[in-house]
């Protein structure tokens, strides 16, 4: 698997799509992790 496939499988994951570099979209994905893993 590589990198683009990787992310986009973690993305998918999580719920949600693949946005530019933004503290505010690295927050998205903290708080969709922690409530993927409740």
């Amino acid at each position: 698997m590589n990198q683009v496939q990787l992310v986009n499988s973690f993305l998918s994951f999580l719920d949600t799509t693949k946005q530019s570099t933004s503290l505010e979209f690295l927050n998205e994905l903290i708080k969709a992790h922690q409530e993927k893993i409740k």
